[in-house]
């Protein structure tokens, strides 16, 4: 018995070793996605997000009942280059890229609503939570988009099993094979008692 006990054990080792490798590879190759996506975000939104944006805001200010006019146009224009600039996650992650663009839109639609209104300095407080409203939405967008990204087990089994589709198969068969003849063994030395119902 231990005997055969030893041999399921020497001959199912190579299937837990694979599911070992599944488990590290999916590991690692989500790492690599996070990684790489996060580099993307970097390099497309950080200057915008830490600087720009920002130095556009204070630009935006009030006189005479009216805002400052080139402060609201400078905004609008960095609007549109975050948008033209993130076009890569409309081919990568459209749904991303549409929120994206909504959200500037309506960013845009208000600043240029609100451009021509008289104000005091009571409504220019209330225009400007408002503003900054919409974009700390935007923000959150960005936000929630990167660390909200994880990736399915099934998609990253999918890619692993196509890498190593041979090994894999093979390995499943061979242990199948093993399972069936330990099986007929226990069988024939009297370990099973299977009782055939006589008609």
């Amino acid at each position: 018995m231990s005997l055969i006990i030893n041999f399921l054990k020497i001959n199912f080792l190579p299937l837990v070793a694979i599911l070992i490798s599944i488990i590290s590879l999916r590991q690692s190759h989500k790492s690599t996605v996070v990684n790489l996506e996060a580099k993307y975000s970097d390099d497309i939104f950080k200057n915008y997000l830490l600087k720009e944006i920002p130095n556009n805001l204070e630009k935006i200010t009030f006189k005479n009942e009216k805002i400052n006019s080139s402060g609201i146009d400078d905004m609008c224009e960095l609007l549109v280059s975050i948008r033209k600039n993130s076009i890569y996650y409309k081919y990568h992650d459209s749904d991303f890229y549409e929120d994206l663009s909504e959200k500037l839109v309506e960013i845009e639609d208000f600043l240029v609503e609100k451009g021509n209104d008289k104000f005091t300095e009571s409504n220019f407080k209330k225009f400007s939570k408002e503003l900054n409203e919409r974009i700390h939405s935007f923000y959150s967008i960005i936000h929630n988009n990167h660390v909200g990204k994880k990736e399915s087990w099934i998609n990253t089994i999918k890619i692993i099993f196509q890498k190593n589709k041979k090994i894999i198969i093979s390995s499943v068969l061979t242990s199948l094979v093993i399972f069936l003849i330990v099986i007929i063994i226990l069988i024939y030395s009297g370990f099973f008692v299977i009782n055939i119902p006589k008609h």
